[in-house]
């Protein structure tokens, strides 16, 4: 009896667990622990099959020790050492999909949480907020009537303003950095210092988690009618797995499922993707990044025309990673190869490395353990645009 209500018990949450993980996008450690245990009783299954009863006693010890050093592992993988969690799993130790974020945002606000979050449709929720909470810090984001960050100016321009849309996604936002302290805010400064005759207005538009084709697709729809002088679009090695991500329209791929069960096989899919090789021509993972890259460089080029036929410019940004600077390029998104790819007006993978060459410095402008910008180095990354821009008289010629 005892035996039934616990495999009836098993089947019942195995279910629950496969339709979540399968419908959201969201799995625990209780499905770690569910695979296992399945796996296990598959092996165990063909040990019966296969060996006499004697040999077969010390096998499934064998199995069964092993089976606990994984379940072991995982855990300690998870809740411990955590050097392959999701910023999801870092917070709450719940496995997120980045392909499920509609669906996730649905759920959250049927259960009655109204926490913002972006989702492919336009941008975040107007008048809402959302809190970034790290390690290393915890800020509360508030957004505006259209969704975004920041201050909003009127559609219409005065005559006396030079308006500046800057696209891109958390580094845009600022993730890391109070409102007033975000690389827009920061470019809006030093340019009203160095224009003391101009108006200078700069919108934030950036969204965290978004990627350029959605930034461009979202500026054509909504930000065009603010007719922006200078639209600058911040472009970070991780856009092409987003860009991958929306393309798959809400669809778990199959690798999906083993990444969000197994903190053991992110470690041998991610150490066994040949990802510091520029040149994997033979490789299907690569030819599918070259793909992207060629999607995204068709589209920016694409945007700029428009810009130009419209008689306003766009300042390509690439940002780099604090990883990237220091000889570590983020897994299956060939920084190098995306900066060619793209020929930045500014590349701050460039710009950083010459102004600070000891790698010890560069902490300085990235917090540690989240790795995004701090205070200071958006100041620094806004210094360097502004400096391009008034090298470019983009300012004086309008």
């Amino acid at each position: 009896m005892k035996k039934r209500l616990f495999y009836t018990g098993l089947t019942i949450v195995s279910i629950l667990h496969i339709y979540m993980l399968y419908k959201y996008g969201i799995s625990t450690f209780v499905g770690t622990c569910l695979l296992y245990f399945f796996l296990y009783k598959l092996c165990t299954f063909i040990s019966d099959g296969i060996f006499r009863e004697n040999q077969n006693k010390i096998i499934r010890h064998n199995i069964k020790s092993i089976f606990i050093i994984l379940i072991i592992l995982e855990f300690l993988l998870l809740f411990i050492f955590k050097p392959l969690n999701s910023w999801s799993e870092n917070e709450v130790f719940i496995y997120l999909s980045e392909y499920k974020r509609k669906e996730i945002q649905s759920l959250v606000n049927k259960i009655g949480f109204k926490q913002a979050r972006f989702t492919y449709t336009d941008f975040y929720q107007p008048k809402s907020s959302q809190q970034i909470k790290r390690e290393e810090f915890n800020i509360t984001h508030q957004y505006n009537k259209l969704g975004l960050r920041g201050f909003l100016p009127s559609v219409q321009k005065s005559t006396n303003e030079y308006r500046i849309i800057v696209l891109g996604d958390s580094y845009a936002e600022g993730v890391g950095a109070k409102e007033s302290e975000t690389l827009p805010v920061q470019l809006q400064k030093q340019l009203s210092a160095s224009f003391p005759n101009k108006k200078i207005s700069v919108i934030n538009a950036g969204i965290n988690g978004s990627n350029p084709i959605y930034e461009i697709n979202s500026y054509n729809r909504i930000l065009s009618k603010y007719k922006a002088d200078l639209v600058i679009l911040l472009v970070f090695p991780n856009d092409l797995p987003d860009i991958d991500i929306m393309q798959n329209n809400g669809v778990l791929p199959m690798g999906e499922y083993a990444f969000a069960l197994s903190h053991i096989y992110r470690s041998i899919y991610l150490n066994s993707s040949k990802y510091e090789n520029l040149e994997l021509e033979d490789s299907i993972t690569s030819n599918k990044w070259i793909k992207l890259m060629d999607y995204l460089n068709i589209e920016i080029q694409r945007f700029r025309n428009s810009l130009h036929e419209a008689g306003q410019q766009l300042i390509l940004v690439y940002i780099p990673s604090n990883g990237e600077l220091e000889g570590n390029p983020i897994p299956n998104t060939y920084p190098k190869t995306l900066q060619k790819y793209l020929k930045p007006e500014i590349n701050l993978a460039d710009s950083f490395s010459l102004k600070y060459i000891h790698r010890d410095s560069l902490s300085v402008y990235y917090w540690e353990k989240d790795e995004h910008f701090n205070t200071k180095g958006y100041k620094l990354a806004a210094e360097i645009i502004a400096r391009h821009v008034i090298s470019k008289h983009y300012v004086g010629t309008h």
